[in-house]
């Protein structure tokens, strides 16, 4: 239970739509961080690491909750809180794997320390309801950074597709979900210096598209906030196109929604001291950006949630009555089709040698 209009109008003192993907913001920038380094080593831009880093060495936080990977499992996505610079470069790039990163702030029951969080929308939704039971948490969160999410993967996504492309889990050193020239690929990087990708296009189109109908976590089909709206900050890609298919930022650029006044206060901060290179955004742009989603996740998600009510499961309540059209039942029915060969692990791994062939 989340109460999405309830938590809406206490936050940013409006009502909530379902009209508007953006949600509530103050300021929308597209940018990049200004370190070389910093912004070849993140998803698109290295905003989220750039601020991470700006806020430790300021001392406005004692670390940040990101997620890297196991020093023991580096195929394994790891929650933890970074105190370090380095520990925060050595977590960027997006994980496309359920975490459950909240269970960390335990950490914080023991010390003062304040921290950055960093998470996608559901992860912020539990933050949330933490901080209303207790008040010390939420003066311990300095900054909410919210990470725009269509939906996650399994964690079998890992082992399969690696036994798929018949490769040795103890010969990888490390497993990069967005690497290399952007947007990137899913890429292994070997113990032995080799780096392998382990499918032919980008990450988008070529790989997430196809994992998604095969890997995707029931919940995440009933979840209505693709970007992050209870953030401070939202940081996304921006995936728009011009006429000639080609994207318009193919250098990798962050889209930034400053949704909050401390929010708006840091990101103007790093931009006048030189970390961010950030152009205004028109909101026509940022819904344009994310339109293509627009019925998938303001829609389908209430369709979800009433099957389930239905047929007696439990499901989640957000506190919204979204009206159904018949045409819009026959659309999700359609839909919730293609996702059947990710039910069963036989067909699961099947139609993943399939959708991967040459």
């Amino acid at each position: 239970e989340f109460d999405i209009p309830g938590e809406f109008q206490r936050r940013f003192g409006q009502p909530y739509s379902l009209v508007e993907m953006g949600g509530a913001y103050r300021k929308a920038y597209v940018g990049y961080s200004t370190d070389p380094g910093v912004r070849k080593a993140g998803s698109s831009g290295g905003v989220v690491t750039q601020i991470l880093m700006a806020m430790l060495n300021a001392g406005m936080v004692d670390g940040a909750l990101v997620v890297g990977s196991s020093p023991d499992d580096p195929l394994t996505p790891l929650p933890y809180i970074a105190r370090t610079e380095e520990e925060i470069r050595s977590a960027a790039q997006s994980k496309y794997v359920v975490v459950a990163n909240t269970k960390v702030l335990r950490e914080l029951r023991q010390t003062q320390e304040k921290v950055a969080f960093v998470g996608i929308p559901c992860q912020l939704h539990g933050l949330i309801k933490l901080q209303a039971l207790n008040k010390r948490l939420e003066q311990r969160v300095a900054l909410t950074i919210g990470l725009a999410c269509r939906g996650t993967l399994e964690r079998e996504v890992v082992p399969e597709f690696l036994q798929m492309r018949h490769i040795d889990p103890q010969s990888v050193k490390k497993l990069g979900f967005r690497d290399g020239p952007y947007p990137g690929q899913i890429r292994a990087h070997f113990k032995d210096g080799r780096v392998q990708a382990l499918h032919k296009y980008e990450i988008k189109d070529g790989a997430y598209n196809n994992l998604f109908r095969l890997y995707l976590p029931d919940r995440c089909i009933s979840c209505p906030d693709y970007s992050a709206e209870f953030s401070d900050v939202m940081c996304s890609d921006i995936w728009s196109r011009g006429s000639d298919g080609e994207y318009l930022y193919p250098e990798g650029v962050t889209l930034v929604l400053c949704r909050t006044e401390r929010g708006e206060m840091m990101i103007d901060s790093l931009v006048q001291s030189g970390h961010l290179a950030l152009q205004p955004i028109s909101e026509l742009d940022v819904e344009r950006a994310y339109k293509r989603l627009h019925w998938e996740k303001k829609v389908l998600p209430f369709i979800r949630i009433a099957q389930q009510k239905r047929s007696g499961r439990r499901a989640p309540e957000y506190g919204l009555d979204v009206p159904i059209s018949l045409k819009d039942r026959l659309l999700a029915f359609l839909i919730q089709m293609t996702f059947i060969f990710g039910k069963n692990p036989r067909t699961r791994r099947f139609m993943l040698r399939v959708l991967f062939s040459p």
